[in-house]
């Protein structure tokens, strides 16, 4: 299991709900349909997106849904077989789709509400509605005449997404027929558009020409386990080590108030919130096995490269960043790129509380054991290894800086994991380094009601 404390570092909690409601449901019979996919020519990008009408709905109502985004409701001002318009409520400012219907296509353009100018061309095709089932036949790995691979997974909300592994990237493919799929990512302009179309054991990609599916083999990790402590090696040269943690009791939270506490590390009055003293009572009745340092680079690695995952960041297209005291939303900015170099043996960063819990389903699934990430009682257990003072090594502060990377030695990036001594119990960096996740949420509890596997 990986270990996980309770705030992320450079996360953000939400999650991308790519066109869920637009391939919910029958498809309606309707002369032209009322699902399209495409974008608008912006000057300096080609904004792509899915239109959905529900024309069930009186009066209609329709939303878009973004490629790099949350999905935006959209007010239906016409919707005839001749000619669609929505209204787009934007940052404080209405937008106007206005097309006309050419054989099922939406061609027409994107400006301000009541204004002439500017205008932007909109052209959008017809979406064809694909169940998980009728996807996964195209789903697996495909090889290119170069040796250069493309992983191709199926999407609930009905598309398909690829994955190279030798470049990083990924791209939407949207089905606009049972075999033909549109490619949605850094496009340009509307000619960059790529179709995708599959046959029965190869594909035809727009630019990158053909490429055969080769049979992808199931990845079977073994456990190894000597004296409560257990390895699993996800490639060669990259291991994954957990401890066993014995079942017990403790008291969660701080042994003294926020004021004590400020006082003693040399705080300002406000800086620690009054949500961890008392303490409280607190039972773990079942062993448990626990990472030993932080989730790194390498070893994410390998969980996206087998299973062509895309994370939160890189499916929004931005991510927070610790920039001047506070967090600031940056273009671009992922677990490959959190502003500066990454190293393999550091922890992974700018990864969401979604992002951690898939990293453990697919441990569960290679291992054949369950994995998942511990509770906030398992966490704060396993790090104060059966201390009950401030820190694990005691209660001076000033020993801090041999087991933990904080403010004053860290120089405000993360750094290789078990670098810095271990508690009592063989863990690494439970003190500083990067947040972490934790499988519940962060509150505070009655002190005074013990507690038994809280969650």
């Amino acid at each position: 299991m990986t270990r996980n404390q309770r705030n992320p570092l450079a996360v953000f909690l939400r999650i991308l709900a790519l066109i869920a409601a637009a391939t919910s449901g029958d498809v309606r019979a309707d002369p032209m349909g009322h699902t399209w996919v495409g974008g608008i020519e912006l000057p300096n990008r080609y904004f792509f997106f899915v239109a959905q009408i529900d024309s069930g709905a009186e009066p209609s109502t329709g939303t878009l849904y973004f490629a790099d985004g949350e999905p935006a409701p959209v007010a239906i001002e016409a919707y005839t077989e001749d000619r669609v318009r929505m209204i787009l409520p934007a940052d404080g400012t209405s937008y106007a789709l206005d097309a006309r219907v050419d054989d099922n296509e939406l061609n027409g353009t994107f400006s301000p509400k009541d204004e002439a100018e500017p205008t932007f061309p909109l052209h959008l095709v017809p979406m064809h509605r694909m169940s998980m089932e009728s996807l996964e036949r195209f789903t697996g790995t495909y090889v290119f005449d170069d040796g250069s691979q493309l992983q191709v997974r199926a999407v609930s909300p009905g598309y398909l997404r690829t994955y190279a592994a030798d470049q990083g990237r990924f791209h939407n493919l949207y089905p606009t027929s049972d075999r033909d799929f549109l490619q949605a990512a850094d496009l340009a302009r509307p000619d960059d558009q790529v179709t995708v179309a599959f046959r029965s054991d190869s594909l035809e990609h727009g630019t990158r020409g053909p490429a055969r599916r080769v049979a992808d083999a199931p990845l079977h990790l073994a456990w190894a386990e000597s004296e409560g402590a257990a390895v699993v090696e996800l490639v060669e040269g990259t291991p994954l080590h957990l401890l066993r943690v014995s079942a017990g009791a403790f008291g969660m939270g701080s042994p003294v108030n926020a004021r004590d506490a400020e006082t003693l590390l040399g705080f300002e009055e406000g800086m620690i919130r009054q949500i961890e003293h008392p303490q409280r009572p607190t039972e773990i009745t079942t062993d448990y096995w626990m990472g030993r340092s932080e989730v790194t680079n390498a070893q994410f690695q390998v969980f996206v490269d087998q299973e062509a995952y895309v994370t939160t960041a890189e499916l929004e297209g931005s991510g927070l960043l610790w920039i001047d005291e506070q967090f600031q939303r940056i273009p671009g900015a992922c677990w490959r790129r959190p502003g500066r170099e990454i190293q393999p043996d550091e922890p992974v960063v700018l990864v969401s509380w979604h992002d951690a819990s898939a990293f453990c389903d697919w441990l569960s699934r290679a291992t054949g054991r369950e994995m998942r990430l511990p509770t906030e009682a398992e966490w704060e257990y396993a790090s104060r290894a059966g201390t009950a003072s401030l820190y694990a090594h005691g209660n001076d502060p000033a020993g801090l800086e041999d087991y933990a990377w904080f403010s004053t030695n860290a120089g405000g990036r993360p750094h290789a994991i078990e670098t810095r001594a271990p508690n009592a119990w063989g863990f690494h960096d439970m003190h500083g380094n990067v947040w972490e996740w934790c499988a519940d949420w962060y509150e505070p509890v009655d002190a005074g009601t013990p507690a038994v596997d809280p969650s």
